[in-house]
C-alpha cells in the first residue's frame, strides 16, 4: 500500500514536469504542481479550466513582479466556465487522500463577471495595468487588486490610502493605520519566464 502510493506520487510528479515543460516550451509560465494536478483532475471531468495568467498580461512590464508579487497564488487561479463551476466545485471538494489538492484558487466565471471587477478601472489604478483575452480572467484578478492605486515615490505611498510601487512596497489601511511591507516576488516571479500576469 505505502509501496503504491509512492509509485503514485512518483508517477504525479513526472506528468507534472511534462505538462510544465509544455508550458515553457509553449512560452508559458511554470504552475505550481498542485495547480497542474487539478487542471488534470478537471480535464479528465471534460471541464476546461485555465490559469487566469494564460489570458491576461501587465500592459508595463516595469510593474510585472510587482503585481505578481501582490496577487500571488491569484495568477494560478483556474478559470472555469460558468456551465462547469458546480461540477468542478464538486470535484475539487470530492479529491481525498492521495488525489487531495490544496492551496488552488478557483476563478468563478460568473462570480467574476458580476463583481466589481467586472468594471473598467480607473486611471491611475494597478488594476488599469491588467490586459487580456478574458473579460472574466481580466474581472477576476481585478477584483483582488480592488482600489490599489499606482505610486512611485514615499511621499505618494505614505499618503495613498492603498498604494503599490514598481518595486513592490505596499500601503493599506487607510489615513490613521498605514501599514508598509515589501512583497517578495512569486516563486514563478523569480524564475527567468516571467507570467503572462
Amino acid at each position: 500500500r505505502q509501496l503504491h502510493g509512492a509509485h503514485d506520487k512518483a508517477r504525479e510528479a513526472l506528468e507534472t514536469a511534462r505538462q510544465n515543460q509544455k508550458r515553457l516550451a509553449a512560452g508559458q509560465a511554470e504552475l505550481n504542481p498542485e495547480t497542474v494536478r487539478l487542471m488534470s483532475y478537471l480535464r479528465d471531468a471534460g471541464i476546461d479550466a485555465r490559469p487566469v495568467c494564460d489570458l491576461v498580461r501587465v500592459s508595463d512590464g516595469a510593474w510585472q513582479y510587482a503585481i505578481e508579487g501582490y496577487l500571488r497564488s491569484n495568477v494560478e487561479a483556474l478559470l472555469i466556465p460558468d456551465q462547469d463551476e458546480e461540477r468542478a466545485v464538486k470535484l475539487y471538494r470530492g479529491l481525498s487522500g492521495g488525489r487531495a489538492v490544496y492551496g488552488v484558487k478557483l476563478a468563478l466565471s460568473s462570480q467574476a463577471r458580476n463583481s466589481r471587477g467586472a468594471e473598467t478601472p480607473s486611471a491611475g489604478s494597478v488594476a488599469a495595468l491588467l490586459e487580456g483575452v478574458n473579460a472574466d480572467a481580466l474581472a477576476f484578478l481585478r477584483r483582488q487588486l480592488g482600489e490599489l492605486r499606482c505610486v512611485e515615490t514615499e511621499a505618494e505611498l505614505v499618503r495613498s490610502r492603498q498604494g503599490l510601487t514598481r518595486d513592490g512596497l505596499l500601503s493599506c489601511g487607510g489615513s490613521s493605520n498605514v501599514c508598509v511591507c515589501r512583497r517578495p516576488p512569486t516563486c514563478a516571479s523569480a524564475r527567468r519566464t516571467p507570467r503572462a500576469v
